[in-house]
């Protein structure tokens, strides 16, 4: 749990930094500059957790060292194919006239970004199976910190100097600032590796199968899972205001925190140690131990939106921006649902029962899918849409935490009976929060 609470402590500082300039970027920037950012995200984000078919997943566990520098030609082999896939896709698309692709704020730096984060994705597997977390501790900080630097100035000082949307071109910038950094930091242990194994195609052939489920479970499994909010998105823009995907946009970065907290720090660390497992009973006491803490830390976004957090969010934001505020009133159930499940998903993989993973994560981009595309059909506006979302996925995530509860062979009688209690009590709260700003009895 040290480990985890190192990558952690890094990943906060990181994004506790993008926080605490948000204000100043939502008073230098448009909401609609915000909403062109937040389709760039969206694309990025989707394309992102596959960009290595999910075979740098496949080199944090391995356990033979002469193994370690042909997987990550794999990786690298995979990332320039999804990468120039997903161009082809933005270039057919604009071919053809259609509005998304012919409205996108730029194919340039997209590629650059994506070739750029696959980099950085395959230095932090080589970390992680290094287990140099000190290491991936910085890497975190300094994208926190390079971002908000390169958006500031982006936005104030340098704006008369660039033509295009300083948050993008500032997200760029610091993933190549991230990724000179880690392959700096891990320079004498990757030469050392690269130069003493030797990488054939036949060797390239056998870990491929060997490792088959990954790309054939855990990367579609991932894209669904993690593209369901971004493809919501990118499905709103289609048919809501660029100022109000702006809120959205915003609100969904400032609801990441605590899921990227958790995904990107306790999650990997959690892999690694039951990688380590040879007995069930090792293995259930390490997910029991991570169950633990993240029943508590997922309940603390959806209780202080509940208890007035949607004022803060648009007090902090600033005036042009009260629509973000009631988003993330309606998102909190989501957040709380997917922060607590999240990071427990490793132990598929850790089991070989990746295509159970697949079938939760189908089911969970189609709930998505169905409650967006029935809102638009209903002409709801977008807070009804993202509370019907909410809901829908929310009840997804929980249907799985039941199901990774029974693999790792976690009793319910074993969950603290207060867990339950408080649970209820919160989302009883929100849901009488929520009627009431419906039914106007409270403030919105």
């Amino acid at each position: 749990m040290r480990n985890a609470l190192k990558l952690s402590a890094s990943t906060v500082l990181m994004y506790g930094l993008v926080f605490v300039v948000t204000p100043i970027l939502s008073r230098l920037y448009q909401p609609e500059l915000f909403g062109e950012w937040g389709v760039f995200a969206g694309v990025v984000s989707i394309v992102s957790f596959i960009l290595c078919l999910c075979y740098d997943q496949a080199l944090v566990g391995e356990k033979d060292e002469r193994n370690v520098f042909p997987i990550m030609v794999l990786c690298l082999l995979s990332a320039l194919a999804v990468c120039i896939v997903t161009c082809g896709v933005m270039l057919f698309g604009a071919w053809m006239g259609w509005r998304f692709f012919t409205g996108f704020p730029s194919l340039s730096l997209l590629a650059a970004f994506l070739l750029l984060h696959a980099l950085n994705m395959l230095f932090l597997a080589f970390a992680n199976w290094c287990e140099a977390y000190g290491k991936m501790s910085v890497n975190n900080l300094l994208i926190g910190v390079t971002q908000a630097l390169f958006r500031l100035l982006l936005g104030g000082r340098w704006a008369k100097w660039i033509k295009g949307n300083g948050l993008i071109i500032g997200t760029v910038l610091s993933q190549g600032v991230a990724t000179c950094f880690m392959l700096w930091a891990i320079r004498k242990r990757l030469k050392e590796v690269c130069l003493r194994d030797y990488c054939g195609w036949n060797q390239l052939k056998v870990l491929a199968l060997r490792y088959r489920k990954y790309p054939l479970y855990d990367a579609p499994s991932m894209l669904l899972a993690m593209s369901a909010s971004n493809v919501s998105l990118l499905l709103l823009s289609v048919y809501y205001s660029k100022s109000e995907i702006g809120c959205y946009s915003v609100v969904l970065q400032l609801l990441l925190l605590p899921m990227t907290f958790v995904g990107s720090a306790i999650g990997k660390t959690y892999f690694r140690d039951i990688s380590k497992c040879d007995k069930p009973e090792q293995m259930k006491s390490v997910t029991m131990f991570v169950l633990r803490v993240m029943a508590v830390l997922s309940l603390l976004p959806i209780l202080f939106l509940t208890f007035g957090g949607d004022f803060v969010v648009a007090w902090f934001l600033g005036d042009r921006w009260m629509l973000a505020g009631r988003l993330a009133l309606c998102l909190s159930l989501w957040t709380w649902s997917f922060t607590l499940v999240q990071p427990l998903l490793p132990l598929y993989r850790k089991l070989g029962l990746q295509q159970i993973m697949l079938r939760f994560d189908i089911l969970h981009f189609g709930a998505a899918l169905l409650a967006i595309g029935f809102g638009i059909i209903r002409h709801y506006t977008i807070e009804e849409v993202a509370l019907l979302y909410a809901v829908c996925v929310s009840v997804v995530k929980l249907w799985l935490l039941r199901d990774i509860l029974k693999r790792a062979c976690i009793k319910r009688q074993e969950i603290p009976l207060w867990y339950w209690c408080v649970s209820l009590l919160i989302v009883c709260c929100w849901l009488i929060r929520l009627v009431g700003i419906r039914c106007g009895t409270f403030p919105c």
